[in-house]
């Protein structure tokens, strides 16, 4: 479960269910390192929304005991088999899959949410202090050594620090899709887009330009975001 610090109110709980390690078949592109699908579960408070981890809010410890970004990955061929976890409204829940790419052996996920106060405005963004600030996860050995197994996580103990992240990768022997048309102007929440709030960052989804990621912690498109995920 994760709280305010300021109240010690409810924002959500999370649940890492699954770690799995892609077989290549299912990887297009990028193909070295190690390819993970981690399955979550989310459960929103009614205030705010507790993200989906993204680029922005996962790492990992490699063997080393290093803390290394990650890079999403996407899925082909084998999309039936992990479905996209996507942010709940508040007071809802979701189940699903997220992929992304170490260029090492990971012993431990480390994901560090990013909240929203809901009376952010667009002139006024307030960023919560979750508690705890971060969650670790061990990773199955087998999983790490990137055999094609699956594994439950294995429970470590919680830390609270500063929020931190990164995220992303590809797959199977398809070729990565050119980039497409914008989005229809609806946000990963199904309103329209830029509704759930500022511009907080861009993501580069599937190569697609113009992916924002909004202060409630939607996607949608956004004309400041470029190819790659900067901004202008």
């Amino acid at each position: 479960m994760i709280t305010r610090t300021d109240t010690g109110g409810r924002i959500g709980e999370i649940r890492f269910t699954a770690i799995k390690a892609l077989p290549t078949d299912c990887i297009a592109g990028i193909r070295t390192g190690i390819t993970l699908a981690v399955q979550v579960e989310i459960v929103n408070g009614s205030g705010e929304q507790l993200p989906v981890p993204d680029v922005y809010q996962l790492k990992y410890v490699d063997s080393t005991g290093a803390t290394r970004g990650v890079e999403t990955a996407s899925v082909y061929g084998c999309d039936a088999d992990y479905p996209q976890a996507v942010t709940a409204a508040p007071g809802g829940a979701t189940q699903g899959w997220l992929e992304v790419r170490l260029a090492s052996a990971p012993t431990t996920l480390v994901y560090s949410p990013m909240v929203g106060d809901q009376s952010s405005t667009a002139g006024n963004i307030k960023m919560l202090t979750p508690a705890p600030a971060t969650i670790r996860v061990g990773v199955p050995a087998a999983v790490s050594a990137g055999a094609d197994a699956s594994g439950d996580p294995v429970p470590t103990s919680e830390t609270v620090s500063a929020p931190t992240v990164p995220m992303t990768t590809a797959r199977a022997s398809v070729p990565a899709p050119a980039p497409v048309a914008p989005p229809t102007g609806l946000d990963s929440q199904g309103r329209p887009t830029g509704t759930g709030g500022a511009l907080v960052g861009c993501a580069d989804e599937n190569y697609q330009p113009g992916t924002g990621i909004f202060e409630d912690g939607s996607k949608g498109f956004a004309a400041e975001c470029l190819p790659g995920g900067s901004m202008r």
